[in-house]
């Protein structure tokens, strides 16, 4: 019943949506996937020549249950093949750069590591690193590059 009030609800404009949604008495749970899938609606157009990373974040950010409505919706072939992309690819790929990795370079723990390893994955996501070998270089340059701001 969800997934039905899902679809049902996310094409509508913001407001109309409320309305219905707290004349039914929806759950918290979906009506904050009803926020966030029809926030992501507005967004779909401008993701679709996003890179890939921005693509991930952005989904990562939204409820299973919200992509799925989004899905079935069927907006277009190319929202549909993000979507499946993004469940049976993306959120999967992984980077063999991790926190005990950086500790054993000597970076201190802290927020750098979070922007280090993001940084890590968008360019493997994105295409622009394909080996471990070529993360591995990537890491050393970023660490060099840390090093000189100290």
């Amino acid at each position: 019943r969800a997934l039905a009030y899902l679809i049902w609800l996310m094409p509508l404009p913001d407001r109309e949506m409320e309305t219905v949604a707290d004349k039914l008495r929806l759950p918290a749970a979906i009506l904050s996937a009803l926020r966030t899938g029809n926030h992501l609606r507005a967004e779909l157009e401008t993701l679709i020549t996003a890179p890939v990373s921005q693509i991930v974040e952005r989904f990562e950010s939204t409820s299973r249950p919200a992509l799925y409505a989004i899905y079935k919706q069927g907006i277009s072939p190319d929202v549909n093949e993000m979507i499946e992309q993004y469940l049976s690819k993306w959120q999967y790929l992984d980077i063999i750069t991790d926190g005990a990795v950086l500790k054993s370079m000597g970076i201190p723990p802290g927020p750098i590591y979070s922007r280090i390893l993001t940084t890590l994955r968008a360019a493997r996501l994105d295409g622009q690193i394909d080996s471990d070998e070529e993360e591995r270089a990537l890491l050393k340059q970023m660490v060099r590059a840390i090093a000189t701001l100290d």
